[in-house]
């Protein structure tokens, strides 16, 4: 889209309209300039753009802030299918703090105009196709945390000005065509964490002005034309969990300070032209799981701590000039896990020779002998104690697996603490969803992968999170259903200071909870959306049938004992999925009931349609009254159509005008029922207080059943429900309101 966008202002029916008169007016029509750029959307995401919207909080991948007057403050379209060209006119959103446009396929140059957003703190628009050259203009971002525009076709230098950035913790620049020098301003981003410079065509050495940034836990420089050493100072890099440098031009020997990186998991070398012997510093990497070493200059002989790596899983150290004998300990008995080809002058024990190398001359015949009579004595008592143990260990597993629940036969990823590290930003508040006492959740994407997760992690050091933490594991073994949330993997483990560490990874529900949704109020950074009349019905539908699932369908039943609206989530398509429960205890009380549920199922438009929303409240209450077949203390005798329903017991009204029921509470009323079957008049029916999932105290068995359907007609939306009744008793049922 071609010309100039006045700053802050535009003109609808020839009035002047300002930043300061109307902001979200000049941001509808940002969002709109920029739906004017894209030449394709395959799956209709900006369907809901259009210019007679009333509200742009609601349209797809936009959201709004919660300060007046209201902006526009993250617009996220990842992995839509977009393409086209970013439009200039992107740069009026002046409020957003949130731009990710990442796998998509758009092309063009990125609009200088955009790094003019002062308050911008994630810009991702990796996985594009968009080309040119970074303007240095980029340093105006001096709120920016996340900068990703990896996997594009960005040429040129890298801008010195990068460096201004001084609040920037994650950089992804890889897959794309840049050359020349790494800046040595990046050494300002003192609160780098990530940087990530791999496939292009830089030059020149490693800064040392780079290992300023000490908080570095990841540094991937691979695939360049980069020369010269390793800095000295890469010792000071005491976070760095990986380093990989590999298939670049480096020459010199290791520096004995990378032995002080002590947390250091992953370290690839490979494909340079480093020389000399490996540290005796090298030891000190007692976290170390990969190292690769593989094509280099390196001599002398295989050292032996290699052996005493607990948690080294990859070995290799091929097509070097090591010699000498190779160890026998510790990794070197897994010869899948060692490489070794390309090392002439190696040799290897002759009772151990897992390599295939030449016996090493040095052994002497007494030696031999001694070990043959020790091996005599030493491996039948061995191998029996071994066979048994397999055999113990395969009765074991069989029997495990002829009980274990047929659900969940796939492998789960395998992810570690550093990749939950990676995933939340390590535990960024701007990647934080909630947080409750036993437990914290996370937004993520794992690296390598394009789907958003939900990492909830677990707050051991509180009494009951542990047990929460084994229970939701329990549930979700023995559970598969398209409306139960499922896990992805679990990770138990121990953190960086050896403190047990577990987090369960669930799904990315999209549309978050069912709570947002009706109680827009009390999330402050959620806007006010409303659902349609087959939305809301087609959520309590969902919900019925993972209830169902759990009481009637699994094998014992499980019952969930903390089902609310803030345990119900909505996926991509508005799928309403029940989270896992807390508590697996027979004795609960199942409160399951919705008051009010046909509230919920209505639109504002519809009950308006039906008359005086104080009348429709009186027909749903004494509706609900004759449903009551027994009140010892009368708490129900006052209900009456001439009096006003604002002063019967148990019920609380709005302020507004006219008064509407907004609390209904009676607990401890010892009222009690028993319903046999359900007929709804249809001219009250949109208001009545129908229950679908009633409540029941648990004891010697479940009292519950599913009644059949019966047809739900209204004027707006005709549809079939299916019931479960069961007996309840509304003594122990604690205040559950779900309304609008």
């Amino acid at each position: 889209m071609k010309g100039s966008w006045p700053a802050m202002e535009d003109r609808v029916g020839g009035e002047k309209i300002t930043e300061s008169s109307n902001g979200l007016e000049t941001d509808r029509q940002a969002l709109l300039a920029f739906k004017s750029g894209i030449s394709s959307d395959p799956q209709g995401v900006l369907g809901s753009w259009n210019a007679s919207s009333s509200d742009i909080c609601i349209w797809s991948g936009v959201i709004c802030g919660t300060a007046h007057p209201r902006r526009v403050v993250l617009l996220i379209l990842s992995s839509a299918q977009l393409g086209g060209e970013l439009s200039p006119f992107i740069a009026n959103l002046t409020s957003l703090r949130r731009l990710d446009l990442g796998d998509n396929q758009l092309v063009g140059t990125i609009p200088v105009e955009i790094f003019n957003l002062r308050n911008l703190q994630l810009l991702a628009l990796d996985q594009n196709m968009l080309m040119g050259i970074i303007p240095s203009v980029i340093g105006n971002l001096d709120k920016l945390v996340v900068l990703t525009l990896s996997g594009n076709n960005f040429s040129g230098q890298i801008p010195p000005t990068i460096g201004n950035l001084f609040r920037l913790n994650r950089l992804y620049l890889g897959s794309n065509g840049f050359s020349g020098n790494i800046p040595a301003s990046l050494g300002n981003c003192k609160q780098l964490d990530m940087l990530n410079l791999s496939f292009n065509s830089l030059q020149g050495t490693i800064p040392s002005e780079l290992m300023n940034s000490t908080s570095l836990v990841g540094l991937d420089l691979s695939n360049n034309n980069l020369a010269g050493s390793i800095p000295l100072q890469v010792g000071a890099l005491l976070q760095l969990l990986k380093l990989d440098i590999s298939f670049n031009n480096l020459s010199g020997q290791l520096p004995p300070s990378l032995g002080n990186c002590v947390q250091l998991s992953s370290l690839i070398l490979r494909d340079n032209m480093l020389n000399g012997t490996i540290p005796q510093s090298f030891s000190d990497l007692k976290s170390i799981e990969l190292i690769d070493l593989s094509r280099n200059y390196f001599v002398g002989q295989i050292p032996e701590f290699f052996a005493n790596m607990v948690f080294l899983e990859q070995l290799d150290l091929s097509i070097n000039i090591f010699e000498g004998p190779i160890p026998t300990g510790g990794i070197f008995q897994n010869h899948s896990a060692v490489i070794l080809d390309g090392n002439a002058g190696l040799c290897a024990s002759a009772t151990t020779n897992l390599f295939q190398f030449p016996v090493c001359t040095t052994t002497s015949a007494v030696k031999n002998n001694t070990n043959a009579l020790l091996l005599v004595k030493v491996i039948p008592p061995i191998a029996i104690a071994l066979f048994s143990f397999i055999f113990f260990m395969v009765t074991l597993l069989k029997r495990r697996q002829a009980q274990a629940s047929p659900y969940y036969n796939e492998t789960m990823k395998k992810v570690s603490y550093g990749d939950i590290v990676k995933a939340t930003n390590w535990f960024s508040p701007v990647n934080k969803i909630s947080s409750s006492r036993t437990g914290s959740i996370y937004i993520g994407r794992f690296e390598f992968d394009t789907d958003l997760v939900a990492i909830k992690l677990f707050h051991l050091e509180e009494n009951a999170a542990h047990n929460s933490f084994l229970t939701e594991c329990e549930v979700l073994r023995n559970t598969r259903h398209r409306n139960i949330v499922k896990a992805v993997t679990v990770c138990s483990t121990v953190d960086l200071q050896n403190n047990e560490f577990k987090a369960i990874v669930f799904d990315f529900m999209a549309n978050g909870s069912l709570d947002m949704w009706v109680h827009p109020k009390l999330h402050q950074n959620s806007p006010k959306r409303a659902l349609s009349f087959s939305q809301r019905l087609k959520i309590a539908m969902d919900v019925a049938l993972a209830l169902d699932y759990m009481h009637n369908q699994l094998t014992p039943p499980l019952i969930h004992c903390d089902l609310k609206p803030g345990n119900v989530l909505l996926d991509y398509d508005m799928t309403a999925r029940v989270g896992a429960p807390r508590s697996l205890s027979p004795h609960c009380t199942l409160i399951l009931f919705f008051t009010h549920l046909l509230i919920f199922l209505s639109s504002n438009t519809a009950a308006q349609s039906i008359g005086n929303g104080s009348e429709i409240d009186i027909q749903a209450l004494l509706s609900f009254k004759s449903g009551i077949s027994s009140d010892p203390h009368g708490v129900l005798g006052s209900w009456k159509a001439s009096t006003g329903l604002c002063r019967w017991p148990g019920v609380a009204c709005g302020t507004s005008l006219p008064p509407r029921v907004v609390s209904l509470n009676l607990s401890s009323s010892h009222l009690s029922a028993f319903k046999d079957q359900y007929q709804v008049n249809s001219s009250i029916a949109l208001h009545s207080s129908i229950w679908i999932y009633q409540t029941t105290t648990l004891r010697d068995q479940y009292h519950y059943k599913l009644v059949h359907c019966f047809n739900f007609s209204v004027s707006i939306f005709p549809s079939t429900i299916c019931l479960v009744k069961y007996h309840f008793h509304l003594a122990d049922v604690s205040n559950y309101l779900l309304s609008d």
